[in-house]
């Protein structure tokens, strides 16, 4: 990823208050990112996902459907990096409600 891109994807990436922090880590090609987010309700929780830069700049900069973009991951894990909430906490609030 050029500097350029770097710069993009970062500043995709801080408009998305809910995310805390990204830490990528791995090669280029198989990579893995620990993300800290913050749900709705406050809650603080952390996922690692298997993402690359590449998928996250497609999602963040390029406005690609993350179903499209991170076809690896499930429907669980894209929720948790569009919102910061986990299925546990889906669970409880909709649980409670009905």
């Amino acid at each position: 990823m050029t500097p350029d891109q770097q710069t993009k994807l970062s500043e995709a990436l801080s408009a998305k208050q809910h995310l805390l922090s990204i830490e990528t880590f791995g090669g280029a090609e198989s990579s893995e990112a620990l993300i800290k987010a913050q749900s709705f309700s406050g809650r603080i929780s952390s996922m690692v996902l298997e993402i690359t830069d590449a998928q996250l700049y497609a999602w963040a900069v390029d406005g690609m459907p993350i179903q499209r973009a991170m076809s690896n991951l499930s429907p669980e894990e894209r929720e948790f990096l569009m919102s910061g909430t986990r299925q546990d906490e889906w669970d409880a609030m909709f649980s409670e409600a009905e």
